[in-house]
């Protein structure tokens, strides 16, 4: 049994992508698999009950996301949650619990000894996971770690990263897609797994590698007329951290959608840099609706700061792209990290109101992972120790702002129709969320964002995130 204990709603309701790959490879396996997919449970012990009760494990598998929302400063944890869920499987079922996911990949010895787990796999769990379930011997399980007497042992490193063109098909049938589509305005789809780019804070090159790995272009397309056929989605969000990189991947993706005659709406993340007119309105062509951009920044220097492979000039090229294009598109912010003071805060504010786009998602603060160059460059200054980085979540502000950040950036959200800060829930609510899924209203949420009457308000409004306005 595949357990998927996660129940975040913001922005919005994520189907488990990760469990449907893992499904797929252990039923390739000859294994029997479920998944229990506890994201719109009203009832965890019930759920946890009757599933069990359905479905009696020899193992579980818990996958782990995240920790936390990463937005600062209203940042929640997971972990009390998480605890919960071990705690009833563990009650409720003598199966061994096996750790994964990407959260658990990220700081695995320290969630080991939160949720007083045994054991846990890091890294892609699709070959070890496999491999620990037809193995007598653990140590040659790669990426399986465990606490014995307390203490934290590694077998092998995790597996090289497995040719994801060759997994078996997600099973997904083992999930509830079309309450995904209904409440999270979407199905999600995964075209190509690791990350070649350097920023300082990203986990993406820890969990999937720094080589990027692509699908064959058909595959995934048959993938999405099959979920369209069987399943009726006709709304997809692609996962990958950047989906228009390599720019001939994406375009053939989109070439072959066109070729097939798909009649489908999709969206995706998207690097500013590889952004071209003609790359835009391709996507459009072939049923994309909006781009979010992994932008951080609107200023030079901080944009350098953070390691990212563009300038202001390839983000107002690309908003350029996509409003030429008639594709809506967001530009998601960090602001407060090394080196932000007032003036490279202006800066991004004022880059914010040229390009004028469909929405802007403003995090506060930068979360620290460890193994980050963030992480590492952290605790060689002294600003953290080893131990403090993993959890409680830690956030770096700007030495010059410190905390200052957040009064400018509220400052700057209140009254907008575009601005959006998760960490002050302004413009940022499952109140504003289940408005639009009501009405119908498919695809990311901040697409909706300019086109609602009445003003945003910031942080305390009764609870609700500071919406007052209707969809």
């Amino acid at each position: 049994m595949l357990v998927s204990p996660n129940q975040e709603s913001l922005p919005d309701p994520v189907s488990p992508i990760g469990l449907a790959y893992l499904a797929g490879a252990l039923r390739a396996a000859g294994h029997e698999v479920s998944i229990l997919d506890l994201c719109f449970s009203p009832d965890i012990e019930a759920s946890i009950r009757e599933g069990l009760k359905v479905f009696p494990p020899d193992i579980i598998g818990l996958s782990i996301r995240n920790v936390d929302n990463t937005a600062y400063p209203g940042t929640v944890s997971y972990i009390d949650p998480l605890r919960r869920v071990v705690g009833l499987l563990r009650r409720l079922s003598p199966a061994p619990i096996v750790a994964g996911g990407s959260g658990f990949t990220i700081m695995p010895e320290e969630l080991l000894s939160l949720l007083d787990l045994e054991m846990g796999i890091v890294g892609e769990g699709e070959g070890s996971m496999v491999r620990l379930l037809a193995s007598e011997r653990s140590e040659e399980v790669p990426g399986l770690v465990r606490t014995t007497g307390g203490k934290f042992e590694a077998t092998l490193p995790p597996s090289p990263s497995l040719d994801i063109d060759g997994l078996p098909q997600p099973a997904w049938d083992l999930l509830d897609l079309r309450t995904y589509l209904r409440e999270g305005g979407t199905c999600n789809m995964q075209s190509k797994r690791g990350c070649a780019f350097q920023c300082i804070y990203c986990t993406y090159p820890l969990i999937e590698g720094g080589r990027v790995r692509l699908r064959d272009p058909k595959k995934v397309v048959a993938e999405m007329e099959g979920l369209q056929r069987d399943y009726g989605i006709d709304h997809f969000f692609f996962v990958d951290n950047v989906f228009n990189y390599p720019p001939h991947h994406a375009e053939a993706i989109c070439e072959r959608i066109l070729a097939q005659n798909l009649r489908i709406r999709w969206s995706c993340y998207a690097h500013p840099g590889y952004m071209s007119s003609k790359q835009a309105a391709l996507m459009a062509r072939s049923g994309c609706e909006s781009v979010e951009f992994g932008t951080d920044s609107g200023s030079a220097a901080i944009l350098a700061a953070l390691r990212k492979n563009f300038g202001p000039s390839e983000i107002v090229r690309a908003s350029f792209s996509c409003r030429k294009a008639g594709l809506q598109f967001c530009h998601s912010l960090i602001l407060g990290g090394p080196g932000e003071d007032r003036n490279t805060l202006d800066e991004t504010f004022r880059l914010m109101d040229e390009i004028d786009p469909t929405a802007v998602i403003a995090m506060i603060g930068v979360r620290v992972y460890p193994g980050t160059p963030l992480a590492q460059m952290l605790v060689r200054d002294g600003y953290l120790s080893p131990e403090d980085i993993a959890y409680p979540p830690k956030f770096y502000l700007s030495e010059t702002l410190g905390d200052e950040v957040v009064d400018l950036v509220v400052k700057k959200a209140e009254g907008s129709r575009i601005w959006s800060v998760p960490g002050r829930s302004i413009n940022y609510s499952v109140r504003l969320q289940r408005l639009l899924r009501k009405r119908g209203k498919m695809g990311p949420t901040w697409g909706y964002m300019r086109y609602r009457r009445g003003r945003g308000q910031s942080a305390g409004a009764e609870g609700e995130g500071g919406e007052s306005e209707e969809a």
